[in-house]
């Protein structure tokens, strides 16, 4: 008899977090040894997998299926499920004798080095910090569950902050063929940005690289443009070199790798940083954080550079060598000597 095995992907909606439910269900589709379940908010379009799909609105729609729901679901197979994983971080309460893997992405909790506020739109990172951290453990504890993480710096994350161990594994799968053959340039050169406006994603450091560039190199800052896919209003923020265009869905993102020079990612905590992966498989140039978690999914990437994350001099300088590299413009090396003149700048008074 096949190994059944559940699949709970109840937080997932959009973004990198329904990309991974969407990989995992596309590489179970070709496990012929175990029988998959996939419990989803919406439809998982992959043949050969189960999927049950639930609505939950609010975090009491939640409660109530991971206490109960998940029992009704469980008592409908002729025999229970062998394993239990979850995708949201928590392991499920009720269902307490069935062996669970708690899938960790959240990597909030275990960064207690930067501080969040309660400011608008950083509440919700004080919660994931403050709180959230404390009921993933909960969870943990009192189903017994093992944990899954996607790199080897998470993993040690989690070890210090709990001391406990942890699996490491990330289903991985290939970009699209067409996009990786389809790359192509118009004449200007174009950055991609594509995250959330979550403040952990750093986007002021780009504006102020912006800035930088648009005081001293006007010429450079003319030829550029940075494509973000959220709304100006998330960033409170407004340049001509900046071109919000709203939530896309991943097949969109791909499209916006096509049509790129390269990838920008200077967010200040990940547990991976997906696009960062779906880039360098494409071969598309990189720019990113100087973070240990970047260094172990592209060390071994010939096409990236390593920044200070919160340096914004640094990003314009990176930024500027970049274009110069394609232009072949001679006159960017120009640019060095404004370093030490800028480091003692406050950005925020040249806006």
């Amino acid at each position: 008899m096949k190994k059944r095995i559940i699949v709970i992907a109840t937080a997932a909606r959009d973004g990198g977090a329904w990309r991974i439910v969407e990989m995992l269900a596309i590489l179970a589709s070709a496990d012929n040894s175990v029988d998959y379940t996939f419990i989803t908010l919406k439809p998982l379009v992959i043949a050969n997998i189960q999927n049950i799909i639930i609505k939950i609105n609010t975090i009491f729609d939640r409660i109530k299926f991971e206490l109960y729901g998940i029992r009704i679901i469980i008592n409908n197979f002729e025999t229970p499920p062998d394993i239990i994983l979850s995708l949201n971080n928590l392991a499920v309460i009720g269902a307490p004798l069935i062996k669970q893997y708690v899938y960790i992405h959240q990597a909030i909790p275990f960064y207690p080095e930067f501080k969040w506020g309660i400011r608008k739109n950083q509440i919700r990172l004080l919660f994931y910090q403050k709180f959230y951290g404390k009921l993933i453990w909960f969870s943990i504890r009192i189903t017994d569950s093992k944990i899954i993480v996607q790199t080897e710096t998470m993993a040690q994350r989690i070890k210090a902050a709990w001391g406990l161990d942890s699996i490491r594994w990330f289903p991985l799968h290939p970009v699209s063929e067409v996009v990786k053959e389809g790359r192509r340039h118009g004449g200007g050169i174009t950055f991609l940005y594509p995250a959330s406006a979550s403040p952990h994603k750093n986007h002021k450091v780009l504006f102020e690289a912006l800035l930088v560039l648009r005081l001293h190199y006007p010429e450079i800052y003319q030829i550029i443009n940075l494509v973000l896919p959220i709304e100006q209003h998330q960033c409170d923020y407004a340049d001509d070199k900046v071109k919000f265009i709203g939530y896309c869905e991943h097949s969109e993102i791909e499209l916006l790798y096509t049509n790129c020079n390269a990838l920008l990612f200077p967010s200040v905590v990940e547990t991976v940083g997906l696009p960062l992966v779906e880039a360098s498989a494409l071969g598309l140039p990189i720019l990113c954080s100087d973070t240990p978690f970047f260094r172990e999914v592209l060390g071994g990437y010939s096409g990236v550079k390593f920044l200070p994350a919160l340096d914004p001099l640094a990003w314009a300088l990176a930024i500027l060598q970049f274009v110069s590299s394609i232009h072949k413009q001679s006159t960017l090396l120009r640019f060095p000597q404004y370093i030490n003149k800028l480091r003692g700048t406050n950005l925020s008074d040249l806006r």
